[in-house]
């Protein structure tokens, strides 16, 4: 769209560049240390919660949530110390076990009638919509 004469001012509704925590379980290395692979993916789901149940006030439903400590959802170092108990009792940190890193990623994602949506947008100056939007499609 930049290289079309008579767009001014674009602009793009999806934000992106939002840090997301990336855990990569190695199955070779869980196996390798006694690791039930069920323990790890707990983990992992507990960082940004696992609904345990229910809380009831009056007519109102609210989930009831158990997730991991701030700095667990932040810090990769801190993700990847956490331990993971084994099958012969010892516990093995999740560096250990998966590749821990953190990723930009789309901070919103838009929907309409259920299919992704990205909405690209501009202002024409002195040029005629029907042709703009001729040039645009081609």
């Amino acid at each position: 769209m930049l290289s079309i004469e008579g767009a001014e001012d674009i602009s793009v509704d999806q934000i992106t560049g939002q840090p997301t925590a990336s855990v990569t379980v190695d199955q070779s290395r869980v196996a390798r240390y006694g690791v039930a692979g069920r323990e790890v993916l707990d983990f992992v789901e507990a960082i940004g919660g696992i609904r345990v149940g229910e809380v009831y006030e009056g007519q109102r439903v609210f989930p009831l949530v158990v997730r991991l400590p701030e700095r667990f959802r932040e810090d990769p170092d801190a993700i990847a110390s956490v331990r993971i108990p084994s099958s012969e009792g010892a516990s093995v940190p999740l560096s250990s076990l998966a590749d821990v890193d953190t990723a930009d990623s789309a901070s919103t994602i838009n929907r309409e009638w259920g299919r992704r949506l990205i909405r690209v947008q501009c202002n024409l100056g002195d040029r005629d919509p029907a042709s703009f939007v001729a040039e645009a499609q081609e």
